[in-house]
């Protein structure tokens, strides 16, 4: 696992050695073993390695035998010792045992098809001297990020903006677009970031610099394609074999591995899965709060289930706790400094914790990434299944009424927050938005500044996002499998999957996901949604995940296969009253909203004191404006008081 970074010059002029030195070890934190780089007329790649396939030979950047084409890469592709023989067997001579110069030779024999053999994750930056190319290439899920800009006459790339941004010159700038989505969704979907001019290089996708032209392209793509004539026995089968092969393929390190395990199925099957693949025990993390930090029983459900699955599978288990000695109040600047933009998710927290335990002890851990999304794990899936399915076909009007009615009496909260999701529109982006917490769009137009230009950005921005997905519609047997389908394609891929890379690398840790192998993703897409979620007059959560669970019935023990979903929490509505709300005050005071002119002040004063007095329960809408303010403070204003040393 590394930080890549360079420079493209359009008019091949001399690259500034010291600039791309200064971008790559701000990229440290990726790599601290080892560092390299390589200039030549036009072009400049710099790399900061963690050592964790080929210790002694596998120095970046990477040539091929006459030095016409060289590499940088941040990943890791686990099939490169496949490929290797068939491009040994067609005569391609090998000077290192690493991954990367597996990239190199296979771009020599397959051209831009050259991407499509890897099974791994990755972003790579591969410079053709003959042809005078710069092809950068982001794996199919997004595990691995890859950010560019065009500035001054120059492509500027690298792993983390904070790279980029070391070219002083390179402007600082909310970008409009990345904001209405941030408000929508928590995060900010690919090609956007938050900053004007910046973009992520989506998943699956190539970008190909040639004669000072850019443009980039889609090499592969999720699709739900359910084959219903598989039965279900075939299902579980496959699933199980499939799932054992993409585990036992990530275990390639030549360093120490083990796992992240929260003791929900997820990371449990791939903890019983390594066990039983390894010859030694497995080494597995977990972490939970202290009482001191606002811990209760309720935040530490996770911790309690990954004992069981410990002892069960006879691991070498470790325990960390968040303390109030971690600082929560100075660990936010730090962690946002990190994530480049802002994503409104309190387990930053967690993640980076988790990880600079494990780091003592390994190098490489495996987690249970992106099984809610293929198997229908989340419980708003169920309740869209088997509620909303029915409901959205009474009138719109009735659904209101109802809504309205229901929201006006004493009910529980999650009754009132039900009846107002479901009685919203019925158009596929607005129901999918309507499974989130987030800012609505009249609540958009309440707290932006420019309400005219978040309607416009809504329209031609968030609006093809959520229903693009759609368009094959006669591919789904439910609107749920759609909405599964959506989060893989942007909830992975740019809030899970960023959370997880930039917490774990800035410990120096790489994290793999064996559910996240793309053939294994591809063969889940098969599955008909109704394997993946049977209703069931049972405790409800019983019929989730059902393919799968039936898969490893034989692995798992009784009382982690029927625990009900927990999310990964966290006590941030306390932070918010106790340890963070000096900081809360600070950044969404009037004076610092006006400073950064994007948020009303009234209604943000609304939302804030609502919930600092529990009167109202706004802790993802404060969360959502105090992240982007931190944010704000940090990379645009470069305020000292926020800005990490």
């Amino acid at each position: 696992m590394c930080g890549i970074c360079g420079i493209r010059d359009f008019d091949n002029k001399p690259v500034d050695e010291a600039v791309l030195v200064k971008m790559r070890d701000i990229l440290t934190h990726r790599g601290p073993d080892d560092a390299g780089h390589y200039v030549a007329p036009g072009i400049g790649f710099g790399i900061r390695r963690l050592g964790v396939i080929d210790l002694v030979t596998g120095h970046q950047p990477v040539h091929n035998e006459d030095e016409s084409i060289w590499v940088v890469f941040n990943g890791e592709i686990y099939n490169h010792l496949e490929i290797r023989t068939r491009l040994e067997r067609n005569g391609h001579r090998y000077y290192t045992q690493s991954d990367t110069e597996t990239i190199v030779h296979a771009y020599e024999e397959y051209d831009l098809d050259f991407v499509s053999y890897f099974n791994g994750m990755f972003g790579v930056a591969l410079w053709d001297a003959r042809k005078r190319l710069l092809v950068l290439a982001r794996d199919r899920l997004g595990q691995k990020p890859l950010y560019y800009t065009v500035h001054n006459g120059c492509l500027l790339f690298a792993s983390e903006i904070k790279a980029i941004l070391a070219i002083e010159s390179v402007p600082r700038a909310v970008d409009r677009s990345g904001l209405s989505l941030y408000l929508s969704l928590s995060y900010v979907p690919s090609p956007h970031t938050m900053f004007a001019g910046i973009q992520k290089l989506p998943p699956g996708h190539l970008l190909v610099c040639q004669d000072g032209r850019v443009t980039t392209r889609c090499y592969w793509q999720v699709k739900y394609q359910p084959d219903f004539t598989l039965d279900e026995n075939t299902c579980v089968e496959q699933v199980r074999t499939r799932l054992i092969e993409s585990v036992r393929r990530q275990l390639l390190s030549d360093v120490p591995l083990g796992a992240f395990l929260s003791g929900g199925i997820d990371s449990s099957i791939v903890v019983g899965l390594m066990s039983r693949l390894s010859n030694s025990p497995v080494q597995t993390f977990s972490v939970g709060y202290h009482e001191n930090a606002g811990g209760s029983a309720k935040f530490n459900v996770d911790v309690e289930h990954a004992r069981i699955i410990a002892h069960h599978f006879h691991t070498d288990h470790y325990e960390v706790m968040v303390q109030r000695s971690d600082d929560i109040p100075s660990l936010w600047p730090r962690l946002l400094w990190q994530l480049d933009e802002p994503i409104a998710n309190p387990t930053l927290v967690l993640y980076y914790i988790l990880s600079r335990f494990a780091r003592r002890s390994i190098t490489v851990a495996l987690g249970g990434d992106g099984g809610d999304e293929l198997f229908a794990g989340y419980n708003r899936y169920y309740t869209d299944y088997t509620l909303a399915s029915w409901y959205y076909r009474l009138p719109a009007t009735l659904r209101q009424a109802v809504a309205r009615a229901v929201y006006h009496v004493s009910t529980p909260h999650f009754v009132r927050t039900l009846a107002v999701r479901l009685g919203g529109s019925a158009e596929p982006y607005q129901r999918y938005l309507f499974w989130w917490d987030y800012f609505k769009p009249d609540e958009r137009a309440r707290i932006l500044t420019d309400a005219d230009v978040s309607a416009q950005v809504f329209a031609a921005v968030i609006e093809p996002y959520l229903v693009e997905p759609y368009a094959d519609s006669h591919t789904f047997d439910s609107f749920t499998a759609r909405m599964a389908l959506t989060d893989l394609r942007l909830w992975i891929a740019d809030l899970s999957n960023m959370l997880v890379d930039k917490m774990s690398m800035l410990t120096s840790l790489e994290v793999r996901s064996p559910f996240l192998d793309y053939e294994f993703v591809e063969f889940a897409q098969t599955i008909p949604f109704h394997l993946k979620l049977k209703p069931t007059l049972r405790p409800w959560w019983s019929g989730s995940k059902y393919v799968l669970k039936r898969a490893f019935g034989d692995v798992l023990p009784r009382e982690i296969l029927e625990r009900p979903k927990w999310g990964f929490l966290g006590p941030a509505s306390r932070w918010l009253r106790t340890e963070l709300c000096p900081m809360a005050l600070d950044l969404l005071s009037p004076a610092a909203l006006r400073r950064s002119g994007f948020f009303d002040p009234v209604y943000a004063n609304t939302l804030l004191q609502g919930h600092l007095d529990g009167t109202a329960y706004n802790l993802q809408k404060v969360w959502t404006l105090l992240v982007f303010q931190l944010w704000y403070e940090i990379y645009i204003e470069r305020n000292p008081a926020y800005t990490p040393g």
